[in-house]
């Protein structure tokens, strides 16, 4: 638990708008684990995304029913979809791909700026 809440610290840190962002759309695992990307992910539900979102504030599934007043079982399926559409096992590999995903992100569109000598490969001295 204290390792998904330091993650999504993380996550939020250096990426504010990322805690909205996730929620907007369906995140694709990165092809370091070939056996858990999707070739076609399914979109999540409305009520998919607010348990996720429960989900990575670190709340336990009776406080995410409380929360959105739906049973804890009710809870359990929302969790349990939400971890197979997105590739995953727990929600600690939940976070891990979230922050992958948006790291990766953020990433190409500061390369992506004209004139950002920062993140791009340093020039490399040619043989003589």
């Amino acid at each position: 638990m204290k390792d998904l809440l330091i993650l999504r610290q993380m996550v939020l840190r250096i990426i504010p708008e990322a805690h909205g962002a996730f929620l907007q759309e369906i995140i694709v695992l990165p092809a370091r684990q070939p056996s858990l990307v999707t070739t076609a992910p399914r979109p999540l539900t409305q009520r998919e995304r607010q348990v996720m979102s429960l989900l990575l504030d670190g709340l336990p599934n009776k406080l995410i029913a409380h929360t959105l007043g739906i049973s804890i079982r009710t809870v359990e399926v929302h969790r349990a979809r939400v971890l197979s559409k997105m590739g995953v096992r727990n929600a600690v590999e939940l976070a891990g791909a979230i922050y992958s995903q948006q790291m990766a992100s953020v990433m190409a569109e500061a390369r992506s700026r004209p004139g950002n000598h920062v993140l791009n490969e340093p020039d490399r001295p040619t043989p003589d």
